[in-house]
């Protein structure tokens, strides 16, 4: 007998503050979200975007030799273009030496059919908000370890499979804001090839990782500021999505006056070193002085607003 709307609805609700209160990763296996754009192969999906595309596209690629003294920062990769067809028919005789993916590809430059029907509300986000992203990728394609200052995360795993490597928040590894990106915080460890002192030293925090493999429907829930390092294990193609939590305003706020502070300090500095501190996807992001006045007031009237919510009496 199929269930009632009313029992659906009810384990959508625990389904969505399970996840909005989640402190460790799970996963859920096999949890197919019937989204009507993945109906078909990734074969099709692929040749159909590259029919509503038009035009090539502009994928990263990395030597897999290359950045073992470092992370892969972004900042060290190239650009090819190609067709997204093309990109399957290089991976039928892949070659060991780079891997080459279509990383952070944003919900608003895609196609709409190509996402069609993609929501989250059978994990109890029926909001429509578009901030989700894209990824498809080789094997090896992998994204250095950092964590988000604000907000979970959701990923859901189309096709293929990729490796998830996670530690919880207080994990002793070396924070850093080079490369800088607004809202990721990175660490200098190298977990694609760490040298023998940095394998020495992961190892002990073997007993806090979780580790885990999705497949194709899995769904990995990612709190907030779990350090995470994330690894293709062969072609794959992937989701995820940004959930605002309650008590995101405080460091919203402290990314905001960090965004600040690091593009005034190189407001006269050569393109060079913009170009080695920034993430790629932040050069040509320029300080709008108004703008950012006014997102400060916004904050701080917020915080004003909810200290007053909590301390008033009615």
């Amino acid at each position: 007998m199929a269930q009632s709307t009313t029992t659906v609805d009810t384990e959508t609700h625990k389904l969505r503050t399970l996840i909005l209160n989640a402190r460790k990763p799970f996963v859920l296996r096999n949890f197919k979200m019937n989204w009507p754009c993945f109906e078909h192969t990734l074969e099709e999906w692929c040749a159909n975007y590259d029919k509503e595309a038009h035009a090539l596209t502009e994928f990263e690629t990395m030597p897999c030799d290359q950045g073992n003294q470092s992370p892969h920062w972004e900042r060290c990769r190239q650009t090819k273009q190609m067709t997204l067809t093309q990109f399957l028919e290089k991976q039928k005789s892949p070659k060991d030496d780079y891997w080459i993916g279509l990383n952070y590809k944003r919900v608003d430059s895609m196609p709409k059919s190509l996402r069609d029907g993609i929501d989250f509300s059978r994990l109890g986000f029926s909001e429509g908000s578009n901030d989700y992203s894209f990824w498809l990728c080789s094997a090896k394609t992998n994204t250095p370890c950092h964590y988000d200052s604000y907000g979970c995360n959701i990923v859901v795993q189309v096709y293929g499979r990729k490796s998830w490597l996670l530690f919880p928040p207080k994990t002793p590894l070396t924070s850093t804001r080079i490369p800088y990106e607004e809202s990721s915080i990175y660490c200098e460890e190298n977990l694609f090839a760490p040298n023998p002192e940095e394998l020495q030293r992961l190892s002990k925090l073997h007993d806090s990782a979780y580790r885990c493999i999705l497949e194709a429907n899995d769904v990995l829930i990612v709190p907030k500021h779990w350090w995470h390092y994330v690894e293709a294990i062969d072609v794959s193609l992937s989701i995820n999505y940004w959930i605002p939590l309650e008590n995101d305003v405080k460091d919203q706020l402290k990314e905001c006056l960090v965004k600040i502070l690091i593009e005034r300090f190189l407001h006269k500095s050569s393109d060079g070193e913009q170009k080695y501190v920034f993430n790629p996807n932040q050069v040509n992001e320029k300080v709008n002085k108004y703008k950012y006045k006014k997102k400060l007031l916004t904050f701080f009237s917020w915080m004003i607003y909810k200290m007053m919510m909590k301390y008033l009496v009615f």
